[in-house]
């Protein structure tokens, strides 16, 4: 199993630009597994929706649109069908020499003084370890802000409490809490009260759900993903009940 994944941000660009939210999710976590289980995925696909927590169906179809276009079927008899990266092979191929030569490095004295001068690729294998070091410490302290701020729990507990009244079925709320975070401090982070535009749009998903034209709405993940059509919504039918008010005004 591979201890990294390197992720080239430029290639991640052009990559991703033309892919949604959800799905640039699923390329991640399934990049990230196929590393984990040393370059392919022998998984059935309920098993790797299990793995990369895609629970809801919009989840599901994002996994299943990456494997697709990102990954290739392979069929080996003693095993039997596994999906594989060319792209991720590649990456795995320069992630194996580089900890090859981290090994060797090591066996020959460490990094040496600078006397003796410095190992080949020792400056990029510490500049990869502080990289991993900044990128722990950053995911701790977000997962202690979020515990530290029971806001997005609230919202949470709010949307799941309509969508199970409308679904009329229970809800596994999973992750919810991170996608009202990013929904808030990212996508709405211009904004002078996020906090009451979320909580409007919970309310309109209560007062509208189910009427032509509104957007179908299952988890924290689709509010996030068409947040912009359901504020898109809420204007039509502004403008639609100010044009009847002043009908109303000018047949009296």
């Amino acid at each position: 199993m591979f201890i990294y994944l390197p992720i080239y941000l430029s290639d991640y660009v052009s990559e991703s630009r033309k892919l949604t939210m959800l799905q640039r999710g699923a390329l991640i976590d399934l990049s990230v597994l196929y590393f984990q289980e040393n370059l392919r995925l022998n998984y059935k696909i309920e098993q790797i929706y299990r793995l990369v927590f895609a629970f809801e169906k919009e989840e599901k179809e994002a996994v299943d649109f990456i494997l697709e276009n990102y990954f290739e079927k392979v069929e080996d008899k003693p095993i039997g069908l596994f999906w594989v990266s060319k792209s991720l092979n590649q990456l795995g191929d320069k992630v194996s020499k580089r900890l090859e030569a981290s090994r060797k490095n090591g066996q020959k004295g460490g990094r040496g003084n600078k006397k003796k001068g410095k190992p080949v690729g020792s400056d990029l294998l510490n500049l990869d370890k502080n990289l991993d070091e900044n990128i722990l410490n950053e995911t701790k302290l977000n997962e202690i802000k979020l515990k530290e701020n029971p806001i997005y729990q609230e919202l949470v507990e709010k949307l799941k409490s309509v969508l199970e009244a409308k679904l009329n079925r229970t809800i596994k709320a999973t992750r919810w809490d991170k996608e009202f975070k990013r929904l808030i401090e990212i996508d709405l982070k211009v904004r002078s009260n996020p906090l009451a535009d979320v909580e409007r749009v919970i309310q309109a998903i209560n007062d509208n759900y189910g009427k032509e034209y509104f957007p179908i709405i299952q988890s924290a993940s689709s509010l996030r993903d068409k947040f912009s059509k359901l504020e898109s919504y809420l204007e039509r039918n502004k403008e639609n009940s100010n044009n009847f008010e002043n009908y109303k005004c000018y047949v009296r």
